[in-house]
């Protein structure tokens, strides 16, 4: 198996795969190098410049050039959006946008009258009022509207207010009140008094709890923990699960993902690759010959790597004979991988042989047979 010159991982040659032929295992590798981003810029200078002549260019020159046609492109771009702003000019939704910062928008309170300038508000005041009026001139839930509108015609605003207001006091369970003598100003500091009192009082037990679990401190510790230090750890926490995963997407984004429905047997199982389908179309094959009886989707592992009490969710599990095999699907370069190498030290440890992983080199040799000889047949 070759090398790739850039992460030095073995692969399997594919001849529809011009990276692989360049010595590279994937795309991904071959736009790091040099010759692909010269490739690039060439690329670009020849699509906007015609008849242009880049054998003759020195390096330099061609770096120059792609420079000079970068900025000219973003500078046509910025001038392109004025030019429609001055000619159609701004609506109030793309202008109200803009107002990001705490000033602006207490501009806009103070000149629409909402607010005195004199007057002291905190900063949640002015986002609470801001988002109200911002509601209002942006025709907030304007699909709702127009849905009641075709059953109360002219009657639409005062039947969706009385929605809206019977849908937030049946929330706080407020029953006896009537709902025709409350403002909207009014029932949103009675929401925002709840969600102090109920809603955000059980996010902190909830991130009580998950320090508590994970990250080892005990009960009497953390009930002596103040609000601040409790965030605090969590945040922490939360930081360092998250250097863990190398992306966010884990690894699938690119890949080809759905449902496969079995032929064999009556149920339909997600894959997240096309190695988990090719593997899903073979034992289909197998449950039709009767060599397995069925496939499952497998329970948790639980694993701890950094000191951080995690989950593994292997792919597969195939049951044969009042037997079984968890099967993981793995590509051969992230096997040595420190996260993965932790998973699979504590499947080993609970399931012991019937923990399987199946890499490239049985996926494009011959499946059907390297399943057989899991099953034993």
């Amino acid at each position: 198996m070759p090398k790739c010159k850039m992460c030095e991982e073995k692969y399997i040659t594919k001849k529809r795969n011009k990276c692989h032929i360049k010595g590279f295992c994937s795309y991904t590798c071959y736009k790091k190098t040099d010759e692909f981003k010269y490739k690039f810029k060439k690329t670009f200078i020849k699509n906007r410049i015609k008849d242009i002549c880049l054998k003759d260019k020195s390096e330099e020159e061609v770096n120059d050039l792609f420079h000079n046609l970068k900025s000219e492109s973003v500078k046509k771009s910025q001038s392109k959006r004025v030019k429609t702003i001055r000619d159609k000019g701004e609506n109030e939704f793309s202008r109200m946008t803009k107002l990001g910062n705490r000033n602006r928008k207490k501009n806009f309170l103070t000149d629409n009258k909402i607010i005195n300038n004199n007057e002291e508000i905190s900063n949640d005041e002015i986002n609470r009022l801001f988002g109200l009026s911002f509601n209002s001139i942006t025709n907030h839930s304007k699909k709702i509207k127009d849905g009641l509108y075709k059953k109360y015609g002219e009657e639409i605003s005062k039947e969706f207010k009385r929605r809206y207001k019977k849908a937030f006091l049946n929330f706080l369970n407020k029953k006896n009140i009537d709902i025709s003598d409350i403002t909207v100003v009014e029932y949103k500091k009675e929401l925002l008094e709840f969600n102090k009192k109920h809603r955000y009082k059980n996010v902190l037990s909830w991130k009580k709890t998950h320090i508590i679990n994970q990250t080892g401190v005990s009960i009497e510790d953390a009930n002596k923990m103040p609000k601040e230090e409790i965030c605090k750890r969590y945040s922490q926490y939360m930081c360092d699960r998250m250097s863990l995963v190398e992306s966010i997407h884990n690894g699938y984004r690119r890949t080809k993902s759905g449902y496969y429905v079995f032929k064999s047997i009556n149920q339909k199982m997600f894959y997240r690759s096309s190695w988990e389908e090719t593997f899903l179309k073979v034992i289909d094959e197998l449950i039709l010959m009767g060599k397995i009886d069925d496939i499952k989707v497998p329970k948790h592992i639980r694993y701890v790597l950094g000191g951080i009490k995690r989950k593994y969710y292997p792919d597969f599990k195939i049951i044969f004979k009042d037997q079984f095999r968890v099967i993981e699907i793995k590509p051969f370069r992230k096997i040595k991988e420190e996260i993965n190498q932790a998973k699979f030290k504590s499947a080993k440890k609970e399931l012991k042989d019937n923990f399987i992983v199946i890499t490239e080199q049985e996926i494009f040799s011959d499946l059907k047979y390297e399943i057989l000889k899991i099953v034993g047949e």
